[in-house]
């Protein structure tokens, strides 16, 4: 990784706890905080905070190695991603690292990704300041999603290849990805076989994919290739085994009743909500298939299951081609869509759902999901910022993040203006904190 762009600095003389990142020795040092305006949760409060050992403390050490003083600036947490598809690319890596630190996100999870292309950079990205969750491979069944998202690419195929008979019919034939980017699970027998293979990989987290699941054997045929996932009998099987091995398991949903299944078999997170993509329409129909009840939501509050809602990715599903090959936006549709999301996040808020905020970007970073959420008006800017600084302890849930408090982890941004009073402002940050250390990144304006 090229150190001159992401660095660790204001390293001061102090052993107290060392850490590695690269080839330099980082030292965590003993910092003061003062004329800061910290996010308690609800507002801003000026008062003095302590860094030791990496550590938020509110006492005044005996010996302090060098005060800060932020200048009235804004302090809130850091921001995490709970679902993406990037820094898994030998090419890309070391840039969405960086673009990640500059926007202020420390936190990433990547939920399906090929295993063989982390493995060759994992080190590298572990090196980083940056947190990463890697979900090794999506559990699927045969043909199933997300076989048509890894096979082509696998097979270097590129274009508008669902157009040509051929070329599809060749890309069903092919299992280059297999067991890396994609499992195919058909029965627990495939479980059986499979799993010890699949855990050597050393996933961080499980993804698998529910799409229609209590119909998923009328959809087994060639016609639906790439748009199943794995039977309910299966998918149970496979939380089971993946909790005996002590990882958690995040489904991707389709429909209302896949995730009334997801919260049946105990899985621990939803990697979409029901009817995020082009199916859904705005009809009584749609409606019974797709929206969640009160109910649903209050079965899993009582279960603690995260849903990642991956809100601003619905609106790629409301442009159309036109004949030039360029797209534009259906802005009616794009507002039912909207009006749809802003209905779901209310009956979640209300039965206190854990959300957390996914952008399933594949290179861009989260600040995607809090401009929309903000574009389309779906939250106020406390509440999304009260989600947004507890996403990182919903993938990290046994670590103290999220929090400017006393015994949490020392990480943090400041920013010029309030937040709360403009949105915008989180992309104008002044200073990254992580965990004790400093973080300097390129100038380069945030996006």
């Amino acid at each position: 990784m090229n150190k001159g762009r992401i660095l660790i600095g204001q390293v001061l003389a102090l052993s107290l706890i060392i850490f590695v990142f690269g080839n330099i020795v980082i030292v965590a040092q003993t910092y003061e905080f003062k004329n800061g305006k910290w996010f308690n949760g609800k507002e801003f409060e000026k008062k003095t905070l302590y860094s030791i050992d990496g550590v938020f403390s509110n006492k005044k050490p005996k010996e302090i190695d060098k005060t800060f003083d932020l200048k009235n600036g804004f302090v809130i947490p850091p921001f995490g991603d709970a679902h993406t598809h990037n820094l898994s690319d030998a090419k890309t890596f070391e840039s969405q690292i960086e673009n990640n630190l500059r926007d202020g996100n420390f936190y990433v999870q990547v939920l399906t990704n090929s295993q063989k292309s982390v493995a060759a950079i994992r080190q590298e990205v572990e090196k980083s300041p940056l947190d990463v969750l890697y979900a090794n491979g999506g559990l699927t069944s045969t043909l199933g999603h997300p076989f048509f998202a890894f096979e082509p690419r696998a097979m270097g195929v590129k274009g508008r290849y669902w157009e040509s008979g051929e070329k599809l019919a060749e890309i069903r034939k092919s299992r280059l990805a297999e067991n890396d980017g994609y499992w195919f699970f058909d029965s627990k027998k495939d479980v059986d076989e499979k799993w010890d293979k699949y855990l050597a990989g050393k996933p961080d987290i499980v993804k698998i994919y529910l799409l229609d699941a209590k119909n998923q054997k009328n959809l087994s045929v060639e016609e639906k290739a790439g748009f199943k996932g794995l039977a309910p009998e299966v998918a149970e099987y496979v939380v089971k085994k993946a909790h005996e091995s002590n990882l958690r398991v995040f489904a991707h949903i389709e429909t209302a009743d896949d995730l009334r299944l997801g919260t049946k078999i105990g899985v621990d997170g939803f990697a979409h909500l029901p009817g995020y993509s082009m199916n859904w329409n705005d009809s009584p129909e749609a409606a019974v298939k797709y929206d969640p009840t009160a109910e649903d939501f209050k079965k899993i509050a009582e279960k603690k299951i995260v849903v990642i809602p991956t809100l601003s990715l619905s609106k790629g599903y409301s442009y159309k081609w036109k004949s030039d090959g360029t797209r534009e936006l259906n802005v009616e549709r794009a507002n039912k869509v909207a009006t749809r999301q802003k209905k779901l996040l209310r009956l979640m808020l209300e039965n206190d759902v854990p959300i957390a905020f996914g952008s399933d970007e594949t290179d861009g970073t989260i600040i995607k999901e809090f401009l929309y959420v903000k574009e389309y008006n779906l939250l106020e800017n406390l509440t999304l910022l009260q989600i947004a600084f507890e996403t990182p302890h919903l993938m990290y849930p046994n670590r103290k993040v999220g929090k400017l408090k006393k015994g949490f982890e020392a990480s943090f941004l400041v920013l010029d203006e309030n937040p709360l009073e403009n949105l915008e402002a989180i992309k104008n940050i002044k200073m990254r904190f992580k965990q004790g250390k400093f973080l300097e990144v390129n100038a380069k304006q945030n996006r």
